[in-house]
């Protein structure tokens, strides 16, 4: 997608005449495009490409803790994901603190609910979510749980997907849960998502759009939405009153309740609350936005003449 800079913009002049956006989804020729000089900006880079660009006079990395959790949505009308205690054992199963420290090496940190750091009525009191093989065994074995297989889809939607999809997976089998990782194209998972066809669960960088439990969960798990896989009538009845009070109280309370919901229910297995990262050439001057809107404003985006 090619834009010219509107000269006349009310907030200022852009600082260049033309912005391209091009589509590179693998990791390491997307950085390579911005140390070859063929791209200003590179998206999403991964740890262990920030570490490469630690001492590099050519580009650096720029980023902010983003303003969204990555999470496992999870297809809970296939089974057996349409059982809470098998859900509740997945996600007892994932060593998260290890996905921060190995994987994103100490840039993210732990989940503790279903709200974005930050946001309203973010719950401080809420602990990470747990982690314990052994609670995951006895949840599988108390549920009659068969050795039914269970697919993670994995793309590119997020940074590190991957390496984090394989080593949930490994976390998995080791509790006796046959699971499969499988990679899909981007277009592929955008197909499934506009059909709500995924086989399991899949990768999904939830983003606070408005900084409120409604522009996020509420928005993407409501009934109709993006990721309706998942259906309770109170959970429903409290995120539709929420949405249009004006009562903090009330809002607080239903978003509280709405979280504890969901502890049982698992629609999202919450990963990890990374720091969004993003390569810059070095003759430009820009600032991420930590919800993932790429702005080109003048207050935003200068370059080094």
């Amino acid at each position: 997608m090619v834009f010219d800079a509107n000269k006349q913009y009310w907030g200022g002049a852009p600082d260049f005449e033309r912005v391209t956006y091009k589509p590179i989804p693998e990791n390491q020729p997307r950085l390579a495009a911005l140390l070859a000089g063929q791209a200003d900006i590179a998206l999403k880079l991964i740890p262990d490409q920030v570490e490469q660009l630690k001492n590099n006079d050519k580009a650096r990395a720029e980023g902010a803790p983003y303003a969204g959790l990555y999470v496992l949505a999870v297809n809970s009308k296939v089974p057996p994901l349409d059982n809470a205690k098998v859900k509740q054992a997945l996600s007892m199963a994932i060593d998260r603190d290890s996905i921060v420290t190995n994987l994103w090496r100490g840039q993210g940190s732990v989940p503790t609910g279903f709200v974005a750091p930050g946001d309203a009525y973010y719950d401080t009191s809420r602990k990470p979510f747990e982690y314990s093989p052994d609670k995951a065994k006895a949840l599988l074995q108390e549920n009659g749980y068969k050795g039914e297989e269970i697919v993670l889809e994995s793309s590119t939607i997020v940074g590190n997907d991957r390496q984090m999809s394989e080593a949930i997976v490994e976390m998995w089998k080791k509790v006796g849960i046959n699971a499969r990782m499988e990679t899909i194209e981007a277009s592929v998972r955008a197909e499934k998502n506009r059909d709500r066809s995924f086989k399991g669960l899949f990768w999904s960088d939830a983003s606070s759009t408005v900084q409120d439990p409604d522009g996020m969960m509420y928005r993407l798990l409501s009934a109709g939405g993006p990721q309706d896989y998942w259906r309770d009538a109170d959970w429903d009845k409290l995120g539709q009153e929420a949405r249009f009070s004006l009562d903090p109280k009330l809002r607080e309370a239903n978003y509280n309740r709405m979280q504890q919901i969901m502890d049982v229910y698992l629609p999202w297995l919450p990963i990890i609350v990374p720091v969004e990262n993003h390569g810059v050439a070095s003759y430009v001057n820009w600032r991420s936005n930590p919800n993932q809107m790429l702005e080109v404003r003048r207050d935003v985006l200068t370059l080094n003449r």
